[in-house]
């Protein structure tokens, strides 16, 4: 359906897909006006409160688009009676206190993660939809390598991602011995298992009830001993950077069953031999100006799932170095991962694409609280024309065919003896990549995508 000549005002943070979007937006013939702003807070912000509804009342908009939710720019929207079209490739969104103002009528809350779609929609927020996530194929089609960059990128296996910095070191600390085993052993069921995100379904009120009432009475005895009276524990309700700050101890993020136990069983399975991973020492804290705060189940849910992720990062990419050539592309430089290649990060527009047309494999590694969702990196391989080999995603299982269009393993193991089959075969790999270049330019497009978005907003 077409939507004639649309005037929008673009809320931009430094997303990845921003000039994709404003391509789309062109060719389609539509207006629109860009509002740059990085949140401290994306809760609380006079400032740009005050300049987004001024520009609001100083132009005429069908809409407000972002990619990603924001809470104020909602408001904002809502005071001025002009709709919200929001498309998270964020999953879970780091917003505290989300629902406050997701039900927003203005809100129209386009999420790639069928599940987490599915999660609000049970709770009753009928203005969240499922929207697959796109790539822009044409552009990365553009895209040329001299012989130097072909050099520079090729690898046999390269990963592009965070290794996350996960706080559930941190927040074991404060609990007790019987809860620490309890999530562990959770953290390590969950490790076996893709396709499904058990920690949701086991974190339930009476837990997180057990676990606060745990927090707050060693809390008060470090005060007792330590601090004065004060406490210097701190746990927030978001996640990510900011969910635990200031904690009794500043834990390495991996825990007793190492990497190295890790790598040593998976060898023994396959005859293969890494040699020993490097020992770390944990390093105190001793930060005196927190508050104790409750640890909300959002927030455990998520420093678990980086936490499994992390050791399964670190796990998978210790093993494939053992026995080939890894590029690592992340912020973060691990001592753990000594025969890994680092390259330091990759800019989304100018490198990434590059590195994903020169590695004969590209690992995903999904972060393990996506639900079901194909994450943006893995289309964004796809769309490079890369051979995707991916953790099992139930949306990707879906969508693609495996071992067709793209390839998936389910464990550890079965990941290391599916990169060596298909690095042992490059003809087969090369159509596989070339049959998931050929699916995501057809049916995973951003025009395809913004009209659908534009439908459900205004029929």
């Amino acid at each position: 359906m077409g939507h004639g000549n649309m005037n929008i005002l673009i809320f931009e943070w430094g997303s990845y897909n921003h000039n994709d979007i404003l391509e789309t937006f062109r060719k389609k013939g539509y207006g629109f006006t860009v509002v740059k702003h990085r949140f401290e807070d994306v809760n609380h912000d006079d400032e740009f409160v005050s300049r987004f509804d001024k520009q609001l009342d100083d132009g005429v908009y069908d809409f407000v688009y972002s990619t990603n939710f924001f809470p104020l720019v909602s408001e904002c929207c809502n005071r001025k009676g002009v709709k919200y079209i929001s498309w998270s490739y964020d999953a879970p969104l780091d917003v505290p206190d989300i629902e406050r103002t997701l039900g927003l009528p203005c809100n129209y809350a386009f999420m790639y993660d069928r599940e987490q779609v599915q999660g609000y929609r049970n709770k009753g927020f009928d203005n969240v939809f499922h929207l697959p996530l796109a790539v822009n194929t044409k552009r990365l089609d553009r895209i040329h390598l001299s012989t130097a960059e072909r050099k520079k990128y090729a690898a046999q296996i390269s990963f592009v991602g965070n290794l996350y910095d996960s706080q559930m070191m941190n927040i074991r600390s404060i609990l007790d011995e019987f809860h620490q085993g309890y999530l562990d052993a959770v953290m390590k069921a969950q490790s076996k298992i893709y396709g499904y995100y058990l920690v949701d379904d086991v974190l339930t009120d009476e837990l997180m009830s057990d676990i606060n009432r745990t927090v707050y009475d060693k809390t008060m005895e470090y005060r007792k001993q330590n601090c004065n009276g004060r406490s210097n524990i701190e746990v927030e309700s978001g996640h990510g950077n900011n969910s635990i700050e200031n904690g009794l101890n500043d834990f390495v993020y991996y825990n007793k069953d190492n990497i190295e136990t890790g790598v040593k069983s998976i060898n023994t399975k396959t005859d293969l031999d890494v040699s020993a991973a490097k020992n770390h020492d944990a390093k105190e804290d001793e930060s005196e100006n927190a508050n104790v705060l409750h640890i909300s189940r959002e927030a455990l849910s998520y420093a678990m799932a980086a936490q499994i992720t992390r050791e399964e990062r670190l796990l998978a990419l210790k093993l494939l170095s053992g026995h080939y050539d890894v590029k690592l592309y992340s912020r973060e430089k691990n001592d753990l991962l000594d025969k890994v290649t680092y390259m330091g990060t990759a800019d989304y527009d100018k490198e990434m694409p590059k590195v994903f047309k020169s590695s004969d494999i590209n690992l995903n590694m999904t972060l393990r609280c996506i639900r079901s969702g194909i994450p943006l990196r893995a289309l964004d391989i796809m769309g490079a024309g890369g051979f995707l080999l991916s953790n099992y995603q139930q949306e990707l299982a879906e969508c693609f065919v495996d071992g067709e269009e793209a390839v998936m393993y389910e464990s550890i193991e079965d990941m290391y003896a599916k990169a060596s089959f298909y690095l042992a075969n490059p003809d087969i790999r090369t159509e596989i990549a070339r049959r998931g270049h050929d699916k995501v330019s057809r049916d995973y497009r951003y025009e395809d995508r913004i009209d659908e978005m534009l439908n459900a907003a205004f029929g």
